[in-house]
Formats: C-alpha cells, structure tokens, sequence
C-alpha cells in the first residue's frame, strides 16, 4: 500500500511529465466553461475572505505601481465608495481625522536659514528654523520632528547646505 507521500511523489513527477499537457487541457476547459469557472471562483472568495486579502496584499507588496493604478480606475469608476466608506466607517474616519488634525496644529515657525533655489525642499531642523534641502534627501530618510526619529541623521546632513 502506498502511503501519502509515495503518491504525493507520484503526482508531482506526472505533473512535471505532461505539464504543458495538463495547462493546454485547463486552459481549454476554462474556455469551455467560462461561466462555471467565474461563479466558482466568485464563490470561493466569497467564502475564503482571509485568504482573498493574503493574496491581494502579497500581490500589492509584488507589483505595488500595477495595484495603485488598478486601484485608482477603480474609484474612478465608482466615485460614491468614498461617501458609503466614510458613512459606513465613522469611528475610523475619527481617526483618521484627528491624525490629520494634530499633524497640522504642531504650529512649527519657518525661519530659514540658507537661500532657496529649485530642486529644494524644506526641512525643520527644530520647530522654528528651516533649512533647504534636496527633496530625494528629505523623502529617502524617513524623520520625525515630534519623536526625533532619524532627526540627527538627516540633520547633520542639513547643515551641510547651510
């Protein structure tokens, strides 16, 4: 008798035979009963939902451009999801507001302390002075103000462009 994995063994070198067999037979069968396929599938993410946001967020992380432009003709197409999330989402939607809200009320001063010419961003060193710099530096070295993370790092190269 042939356990598990002796015909697990069995299947694979078969599959690995006539593979480009099996592909043509699937590919045609689904032509076939493209219907059945469809409502099949639809089903089964129905019913599979965990599984369904696994595979999506491994396919975001793999193709992030491709999933924010397939993402972005989405909304366009249906521009009523923003209202029917924010009405179906309120406690999220505070949320998110009052992140938004703090971020704007820091009241940081703009007292620069080097000139300004294209290509440059500013960046505040502290909550008054600012110092230009160029805007790659400024978005390749993730900071924060308020919880000093990476501040020295991006700092002393911002004195280099006083």
């Amino acid at each position: 008798m042939e356990t598990k994995e002796h015909i697990r063994e069995r299947k694979r070198k078969y599959y690995i035979r006539n593979r480009e067999y099996i592909l043509q037979k699937s590919k045609q069968y689904n032509i076939e009963h493209q219907e059945e396929v469809i409502q099949r599938s639809e089903e089964w993410q129905k019913n599979n939902p965990e599984k369904v946001r696994e595979i999506q967020k491994r396919y975001y992380i793999k193709h992030p451009e491709r999933a924010r432009e397939s993402f972005k003709k989405w909304k366009d197409k249906n521009p009523e999801y923003d209202k029917q999330w924010r009405i179906a989402n309120p406690e999220k939607l505070k949320k998110i507001d009052r992140k938004h809200y703090k971020k704007r009320e820091r009241n940081l001063g703009f007292n620069p302390l080097n000139k300004y010419f294209e290509g440059l961003i500013a960046h505040h060193i502290n909550k008054n002075d600012v110092v230009y710099i160029p805007e790659d530096i400024h978005h390749n070295i993730r900071h924060c103000l308020e919880s000093g993370k990476n501040m020295d790092k991006i700092n002393e190269i911002a004195m280099s462009y006083i």
